[in-house]
């Protein structure tokens, strides 16, 4: 039988006149504020350019001192039938801020030199319009599924929102079910979607192997400390990328 516990009671205190009227008072000033909308911003209709990479430039600046290495560690996944799916997002974000561009270029190739199978897939954001970054996958072999970025009027002005993350496990969850594959290598440091597509994948492949593939010092603890989740982590090496100039490369 549910039962709740109320504890000791206690009379409740009666108010007096005065503080009800100075309740009432209160509750009259703050509706007057929000009926006149004082203190509330107001969109008023300018057109702003909104950086798309705001919302990730201070976690950009928290990676680790973790060394580089020269190569890559691709032997897990050598004989494979593999299917890849990369955070296009996390892995410019982080090679980024090591001075470095990720070329899916030469992911692909060293990829398809061990593995048996490679299917890969990229998800990336872009603005509407913007198929710069899509032609630059297809010209190296990737699919691409390309998300559009929304801007959002909120009380306290436009927001972007840029984040692809459930489209990314939805991707994974379609491929995965398919039981084309017997290996997963998810490219993303970010640990709450690593955990929450290890999960979903242990639940219902659980023969499928999994790895992380991401840039040196991006992999959230959370992510390196779940060895019932994945097989291993690889860290991306030099011969993945190259040296970044300080402009984006889209096509």
């Amino acid at each position: 039988m549910n039962q709740t516990w109320a504890g000791e009671q206690h009379p409740a205190p009666r108010s007096s006149k005065s503080q009800n009227q100075s309740f009432m008072n209160m509750n009259s000033r703050q509706f007057n504020h929000r009926r006149h909308g004082t203190n509330i911003p107001r969109f008023n209709g300018i057109s702003k350019r909104i950086n798309p990479w705001s919302g990730f430039l201070t976690a950009g600046r928290r990676h680790s001192n973790q060394e580089i290495p020269i190569t890559t560690d691709l032997t897990p996944l050598r004989g494979t039938r593999l299917v890849v799916v990369c955070d296009d997002d996390n892995l410019r974000l982080y090679s980024r801020n090591r001075a470095l561009r990720f070329s899916y270029r030469k992911t692909l190739e060293r990829l398809q030199i061990v593995a048996n199978v490679v299917m890969p897939l990229a998800v990336v954001m872009a603005d509407a319009g913007d198929t710069r970054r899509q032609v630059y996958f297809q010209n190296r072999g990737w699919r691409v599924l390309v998300i559009l970025r929304e801007t959002t009027l909120t009380c306290s002005g436009p927001v972007v929102k840029s984040n692809a993350d459930f489209d990314i496990v939805f991707e994974v969850g379609h491929l995965v079910s398919a039981g084309q594959f017997d290996t997963l290598l998810l490219a993303t440091g970010d640990g709450d979607l690593a955990v929450a597509i290890g999960r979903g994948v242990r639940r219902k492949r659980p023969d499928l192997r999994l790895f992380t593939l991401s840039v040196a010092g991006s992999a959230s603890a959370r992510l390196r400390n779940r060895p019932d989740l994945y097989d291993g982590h690889i860290v991306a090496g030099r011969d993945l990328s190259r040296s970044w100039s300080g402009e984006e490369e889209l096509h």
